[in-house]
């Protein structure tokens, strides 16, 4: 099971992560109200979270080849999935299905406003985190 800390729409303030956690649900939605008024009290942009409360999930998500797409978009401007392609050297239909798996989960975004069909994949964020707490969780 995933959940958000919240829907955003709109334009990524600059500053601003997204951050991919595994905790159980009571506590992000504790560590949620938190960071939301410490964000308000900072006037600080708030990053953007994803939880999972199975952690075996978030190592489904960030497979290696994932990881190395995250890499690459965050270090480098597409201006298509060809491009990306290209530089991963992988084949197109797997490059798209794992861009469209991180897009699922708003890691990534594609801006279509490029002329034809070309799709521009990218990371609107400064930074993809990912905070695991493993254990036994306290009550």
């Amino acid at each position: 099971m995933t959940e958000y800390d919240h829907d955003f729409e709109g334009e990524i303030q600059e500053g601003t992560d997204i951050v991919l956690t595994s905790m159980p649900h009571e506590k992000f939605n504790e560590e949620s109200k938190r960071r939301m008024e410490r964000a308000l009290e900072e006037g600080e942009p708030q990053d953007h979270y994803h939880n999972f409360e199975d952690a075996s999930d978030v190592q489904k998500l960030l497979s290696s080849r994932r990881l190395e797409l995250i890499v690459e978009l965050l270090e480098n401007d597409y201006g298509s999935i060809s491009a990306v392609v290209d530089a991963v050297g992988r084949s197109y239909k797997n490059v798209h299905d794992d861009l469209k798996t991180l897009a699922e989960f708003d890691i990534v975004e594609f801006d279509e406003s490029a002329k034809g069909r070309s799709k521009r994949p990218y990371i609107p964020y400064d930074n993809v985190r990912v905070e695991l707490e493993l254990g036994v969780m306290e009550a």
